[in-house]
């Protein structure tokens, strides 16, 4: 699929949004995550994108701009994934991680609990990850509940993620 949308593209053929979406889901694939950023923010900024696709993008240009170490742009389009509607777990869960690494459980706890209580509206018709709405939240929340000390709660997360993940 790459080859096609290369070659696509050193014709000169016109993309169509979804086109530049799927041609930067290839380059990301391929570990080409500049050229993907490129493609990926063109697909956005075009503005003319399925908003799942949009909320996708977002995830993607964070995966990116994180495998090309920049991680204040890993936050931005972390962060530009609300303009598209309320909270999805997996971006609470890229910011609960985030808010571990630098050891503020309590607001790790926030964002992790904030993927728990996520419910998809009616008319989602996206692409979900389960993940990150059920045991990898509580996973987590048993370590950040860990490192305040709090055992019976951690023990409490960590028997939810096995009721998921045995």
């Amino acid at each position: 699929n790459l080859n096609i949308y290369l070659r696509k593209l050193s014709q000169k053929v016109e993309f169509t949004p979804r086109d530049t979406y799927y041609f930067a889901n290839e380059l990301m694939d391929h570990h080409l995550y500049e050229m993907a950023v490129f493609y990926y923010e063109k697909f956005l900024n075009e503005g003319c994108g399925w908003v799942e696709d949009n909320i996708a993008a977002c995830g993607k240009l964070a995966d990116c701009y994180h495998a090309l170490g920049n991680r204040s742009k890993e936050l931005l389009y972390t962060l530009k994934s609300l303009e598209y509607g309320k909270p999805r777990p997996e971006f609470c869960c890229r910011l609960g991680f985030r808010y571990m690494e630098q050891a503020d459980w309590e607001t790790a706890i926030f964002w992790y609990r904030q993927a728990l209580e996520w419910t998809a509206p009616k008319s989602h018709w996206g692409i979900s990850n389960q993940s990150y709405a059920t045991w990898l939240p509580h996973l987590q929340l048993c370590v950040c509940y860990d490192k305040l000390g709090q055992y019976e709660t951690a023990y409490e997360h960590n028997e939810a993620a096995r009721h998921y993940q045995p």
